[in-house]
């Protein structure tokens, strides 16, 4: 668990918005719309729309990299 943990804060470092899958604690580690977007396992439509999201609206975008980045 501690290697996944690091794993989710050097993501989090590069203020790029984060997108997990609900797999392995990413609902522990990331507060979904705040700090990263989360999306049901093996559901590629959310995956999709939450891309979509990011790239449609560069506000968002940014906010959600920063507060990553302040978490880490």
């Amino acid at each position: 668990m501690i290697k996944r943990l690091g794993a989710f804060f050097n993501n989090f470092t590069t203020g790029v918005p984060v997108i997990r899958s609900n797999t392995g604690g990413a609902k522990d580690q990331i507060e979904h719309g705040q700090d990263g977007l989360i999306f049901e396992s093996e559901d590629t439509n959310a995956l999709c729309e939450h891309l979509k999201f990011l790239l449609n609206d560069k506000q968002e975008r940014l906010k959600i990299g920063q507060k990553g980045r302040k978490k880490a």
